[in-house]
Formats: structure tokens, sequence, C-alpha cells
């Protein structure tokens, strides 16, 4: 006779790429097992492969960890920490008066998602120029995980433009090349390029700023939250 399988409560998440909400179970051992293991490894990439496995399994492969944007991981992973273990979790930074660690206790419920008004996909780049950018996957983020050098930013927009207006013409991704597309980058001026990184730096994004005081040296100290390891780590 087979040991019985424990039951769990089923929450829905919002998830905002597929603009509807879907179920999630909470984080069973063996998710806890594959962040451990990630976090003792010290590799940016390792917690980016769990989270994008937690995700899948937890949302039974109806979403999939790798295919989603970067915000979308970032809320889903916090809404499954809040279901799974509680709506705090505690952390520890340096004072940066000191450098004394300080152990804080975060309110999950506190994260917000972070939408500047100016920000948006379709880019004009010149006159009868412009491009249409899609947001990058967890996936891509993967293979620029830690240090990001100047050719993996223009290889990550390269992959993030969706479609290309020049007057009258339109090039979609399904019909050109990554190499097409990362020549059609290096051939862009500074200028044009700027515009491209601004979208980049104005995705929507979950953060929050934690402020704590120092027992040691009595300093009010300020940590921002923001970006995708912030949240894994």
């Amino acid at each position: 006779m087979g040991l019985p399988i424990t039951e769990y409560p089923l929450s829905e998440i919002y998830v905002h790429s597929l603009k509807e909400k879907v179920e999630f179970r909470p984080f069973l051992v063996k998710e806890e097992k594959l962040l451990v293991l990630a976090s003792e490894s010290n590799e940016a990439i390792d917690m980016v492969k769990a989270s994008q496995q937690i995700v899948t399994n937890c949302s039974f492969g109806k979403v999939e960890g790798d295919k989603i944007p970067i915000f979308d991981m970032q809320n889903i992973f916090i809404e499954l920490r809040k279901m799974s273990v509680g709506d705090s979790v505690e952390a520890v930074f340096r004072c940066g008066e000191c450098d004394e660690k300080a152990t804080v206790l975060i309110d999950l419920n506190n994260f917000e998602l972070k939408e500047d008004e100016s920000h948006s996909p379709t880019i004009q780049l010149t006159e009868g120029l412009s491009i249409e950018m899609r947001y990058p996957q967890t996936e891509e983020l993967k293979e620029i995980a830690g240090t990001k050098t100047h050719a993996e930013v223009y290889s990550t927009a390269a992959k993030c433009i969706d479609k290309i207006y020049m007057e009258d013409a339109v090039y979609s991704s399904e019909e050109t090349s990554f190499e097409e597309r990362l020549e059609f980058i290096e051939n862009l001026t500074s200028d044009a390029f700027e515009n491209i990184r601004n979208f980049f730096e104005t995705m929507p994004v979950m953060e929050h700023t934690i402020e704590f005081q120092c027992k040691k040296c009595g300093k009010i100290n300020y940590a921002f939250m923001n970006g995708y390891l912030d949240f894994f780590v």
C-alpha cells in the first residue's frame, strides 16, 4: 500500500504577461532543497535555474519559469514565499557607517510593482525608424546573470527586438535572424542605443526600500531591494 500524499491549499496569482490568474501550490520540501543547493553554490546562475524550476513546478506547468518576464518571476516568487512560509523573511545587511551586520525582518507585503509612466515598448530611434521591444525572459537573464559585459548587453537587446519599423516596411523577429538584429544594433548611433538601454532600465520591477538602525553606532540605513536576484538570495 502506498503512503498517503499530503494535500495542500491552492492560491491564485495574477501573471501580468499572461493577463490572467493562475493556480499555484506552495513550496514543497523538494523546492526548498533546490533553493538551499542553489544558495550554497553562491552562483547567480544556479539561483536563476532554481527559481525557474520552482515556478514551473508550483504552477503545475501552466507557467513556464524560463519563458516569463523578470518582473512576473519576481512577483510570483514573492507570492509563493508568502504562501509557503509566511509574510516576512529575515535578511542580513551591513551598516554603511561601521560595517556591523544587522538582521532585519522584511515584510513581503511591502513589495510593489513599480511602473515608469514614460516606459514604452515602442522606441523611436530616428525619423522613420522605430522598434518594438519585448521583455527579456528569465531564460535570457540566466545567460547574463552576474557580470554584464557590453557584448552581453548588445546581445540581450538584439534578442528582445520584436519588430523593426522602417518607413512602410515591417521586419518581425520571426523573419530576421539574431545575427541580423545584432548587426542592426551595432550600426546604431550611441544616442539611438541609449533609447534602447532606457527601455531596460525603466521596465516594471518589484522593489522595496528597507530602513534599519545599526545597534552598534546608531546610524539609520536604507537598503534598496530592486532587481531579479535580490529576491532569491
